[in-house]
């Protein structure tokens, strides 16, 4: 198990950096049998509710100097950690397994979320909030796997990205997204309405 900063979600193909000794033995490790491994927020604390994250496969390693690397990964499948076993050279887990594309997806939720996002998506760029963003592109074709992408797309918080990777229900996920979406819009418009309140008058 490899705690990060970050949520990852099925689907998701993101690079993390590692510079910890011990990920860099579980690193090694994996790279030379399955190139599977979990990886779980760290912003979780144990003994707070249940313990998520995500099996992840190695796609890429790029070697930094100062013994660093970045690992690109794709997101495979959710799990729960069920507990901690005694591990003297970098954090293991017995874990479960939980269902990541076994529902049918409402079109109608799904293209409603996929929709908002965009439009808040669009307005960070506009708003220079997300300099290294762009725009959203084509998503998959696979209802299942297109929930996904729309949650990691998101700029939400950790605690709401763990929230959305929890919910078993890809409709209920897609719900959640086109809230918070809603929300954000909302703030980014007042935001923008309290810029154009201290611009000075054209002339």
């Amino acid at each position: 198990m490899m705690p990060s900063p970050q949520v990852v979600f099925p689907y998701q193909v993101t690079a993390l950096h590692v510079s910890d000794p011990r990920m860099m033995a579980l690193l090694a490790e994996v790279s030379a049998t399955t190139k599977r491994f979990g990886v779980w927020n760290l912003h979780q604390s144990p003994g707070e509710g249940r313990l998520l994250g995500t099996m992840v496969t190695i796609e890429k390693e790029i070697s930094l100097s100062g013994g660093h690397s970045f690992v690109v990964v794709r997101g495979e499948q959710r799990l729960e950690i069920d507990g901690w076993l005694a591990s003297d050279d970098y954090p293991r887990a017995r874990v479960q397994l939980l269902p990541t594309r076994d529902c049918v997806v409402d079109s109608r939720v799904l293209d409603a979320a996929e929709n908002a996002l965009r439009a808040v998506r669009n307005l960070e760029i506009e708003m220079d909030l997300a300099p290294h963003a762009t725009g959203i592109g084509v998503l998959d074709s696979d209802p299942g796997v297109r929930t996904w992408q729309i949650c990691a797309m998101t700029s939400a918080s950790s605690a709401e990205q763990l929230f959305l990777l929890g919910l078993s229900q890809p409709d209920e996920r897609m719900r959640e997204v086109a809230e918070w979406c809603c929300d954000r819009y909302g703030e980014l418009q007042r935001a923008l309405v309290d810029q154009g309140d201290l611009l000075p008058p054209a002339n």
